[in-house]
């Protein structure tokens, strides 16, 4: 699959921002948050995600419209610390 990334390490996911196409950006189009420093990504309210995270997710909604619901976006902010010290899977399913 080929998809455009333009615009999508500047617009923030967390604040649903429109993505532009290349070339066909609108003059007045301004993202709400912004890229403070390499890894860092601030959205309009203040709240700090990683900035690869932000734009990977933009990518996903840029060729998945509809693949984010209400709420969706609080998986960005809120990660679950998970330890798998002595985990062993029992079985492998291949996909």
């Amino acid at each position: 699959m080929d998809n455009a990334e333009s615009y999508t390490s500047k617009a923030s996911f967390i604040d649903n921002d429109f993505i532009p196409v290349h070339g066909n950006k609108p003059v007045d189009w301004i993202p709400s948050g912004k890229r403070v420093k390499r890894g860092l990504y601030i959205s309009q309210n203040g709240i700090a995600i990683n900035a690869d995270i932000n734009g990977s997710y933009n990518i996903l909604k840029k060729a998945f419209p509809k693949a984010f619901g209400i709420g969706d976006r609080e998986v960005l902010v809120t990660p679950r610390k998970v330890n798998l010290e002595g985990y062993a899977p029992t079985m492998v399913i291949p996909f």
